[in-house]
């Protein structure tokens, strides 16, 4: 079986399925526990307010809580 560019590329789009609001819900919730306890860990071992970590964490958070199935995740 061989792949076509096109199909290799939509092979990378995400599904586009609209989650019920309950789902959609508890991802969100799922990310900011999951920045929330990641920002606490960090302020306690370096100390004080660490930005640098924001983009990345929240970028990790979305692909984890929001898109499991992709594949990109």
């Amino acid at each position: 079986m061989s792949f076509t560019q096109s199909d290799w590329l939509n092979f990378l789009k995400p599904n586009y399925k609209i989650l019920p609001l309950k789902e959609r819900l508890l991802s969100g919730f799922g990310a900011l526990c999951g920045l929330a306890i990641s920002s606490l860990i960090s302020w306690y071992v370096l100390g004080g307010m660490n930005a640098w970590y924001i983009a990345p964490m929240g970028a990790s958070s979305v692909l984890l809580f929001a898109v499991p199935n992709s594949p990109l995740a």
